[in-house]
C-alpha cells in the first residue's frame, strides 16, 4: 500500500514526468475497482426482463408498464389486463414466446418478425425488437407469455402462469 501512495505522491509532485509505472498501476487500480463492483453473469441474470410496447393511432410507441413485476421471472404469465401489443424486447432470456390465449396453450403462439426483417418465427430472441405478425398495424392481442434461461428448449412447453 505504501507504494502506491509513494507512486501518487511522486506524480503529484512532478505532474510532467508521469511514468510508464504509473499508468500500469492505474491501469491495474481502476480494472481492480469495476472487477470489485461485481460485474458478472449473476448479476446479468438479475437484470432479466422482457418489455412490451403498445402504440396510438399515429404509431407512437409507450410501454406497458403492468408486466413489470412478473417481466423478470421465467416461466408463463398472463397479462392481468387487456393487451395489444405492438413491439416485444427481451433481455437475459435464452428464449421468450407470445401467446393469444391464456396460460401459454401452444396451439396459440403468435409469430413474430425482426423490427428490420420480413422473417417471421415464434422465438423471441434477446436484443432484438420483435414485432407480432397481424393485419391490424397497431399490434396483436397477447393474452400470455414465457421465458426461459434454457437454451435446448426450441419449442415452447405449456406451463401454468406463476
Amino acid at each position: 500500500m505504501e507504494t502506491w501512495i509513494l507512486v501518487i505522491r511522486r506524480t503529484m509532485t512532478r505532474p510532467n514526468q508521469f511514468s510508464i509505472k504509473c499508468k500500469k498501476s492505474a491501469l491495474l487500480l481502476i480494472t481492480l475497482i469495476f472487477t470489485a463492483s461485481g460485474f458478472s453473469q449473476a448479476d446479468a441474470r438479475n437484470r432479466q426482463d422482457i418489455r412490451f410496447y403498445k402504440a396510438n393511432k399515429i404509431l407512437q410507441t409507450d410501454r406497458i408498464w403492468f408486466t413489470k413485476k412478473r417481466a423478470s421471472k421465467p416461466g408463463c404469465h398472463n397479462f392481468i389486463r387487456k393487451a395489444r401489443v405492438y413491439k416485444a424486447v427481451q433481455f437475459a432470456y435464452a428464449a421468450c414466446y407470445l401467446y393469444a390465449k391464456k396460460n401459454c396453450e401452444s396451439d396459440s403462439i403468435i409469430e413474430v418478425a425482426k423490427e428490420k426483417d420480413e422473417t417471421t418465427t415464434t422465438v423471441l430472441l434477446e436484443g432484438y425488437g420483435w414485432l407480432p405478425q397481424s393485419d391490424n398495424k397497431r399490434g396483436v392481442r397477447v393474452k400470455s407469455w414465457s421465458c426461459t434461461h434454457d437454451p435446448i428448449a426450441s419449442k415452447p412447453t405449456e406451463n401454468k402462469p406463476e
